[in-house]
């Protein structure tokens, strides 16, 4: 009796496929992961800094960017000192009234500006330098924080 293979042409050609189909399955829950997880809002937040107005005013401001494929709204914008009190604004650097809370679409930008002058007095008051100052929105999916920041030097370079 001689014995029998087991490595057969159909064997592995089986084995073949089976291999095939559990690699597009895991390439396939992979891209189901990543899909997931970007299918939602993705916001980013950055410190930015200008002049506008007549007559012409510094101001620093705070803008939220929405990279993702679902929009949000901004309840909030703010720069959280290192002392754990924030800057919330509710005005912008002319003195308007901000209507809160922001629409933020897909592909969507939002900002809030303060004024220079403003920032130098709240700073002074508060007896801080402005360092270590993280921009920062709440969102109706969390808060975001941005990098940090030496505020009054930023605001010092302003002329």
């Amino acid at each position: 009796m001689t014995p029998q293979r087991i490595w057969t042409w159909p064997v592995i050609l089986t084995l073949c496929i089976s291999l095939l189909a559990l690699a597009i399955a895991g390439i396939s829950l992979t891209w189901q992961i990543i899909s997931w997880r970007h299918s939602g809002p993705r916001v980013s937040v950055k410190t930015t800094q200008g002049v506008g107005g007549d007559p012409p005013v510094w101001f620093v401001g705070v803008e939220a960017t929405n990279s993702g494929r679902l929009g949000t709204e901004v309840q909030q914008f703010g720069f959280q000192l290192p002392n754990g009190r924030h800057l919330p604004n509710i005005y912008d650097f002319l003195g308007r009234p901000i209507q809160l809370p922001m629409p933020l679409g897909p592909g969507g930008t939002a900002s809030m500006t303060y004024g220079a002058e403003d920032i130098r007095r709240l700073l002074r008051e508060q007896g801080i330098s402005g360092e270590n100052v993280r921009p920062y929105v709440s969102t109706g999916h969390g808060r975001v924080e941005g990098h940090a920041i030496h505020l009054g030097e930023r605001v010092a370079n302003l002329h």
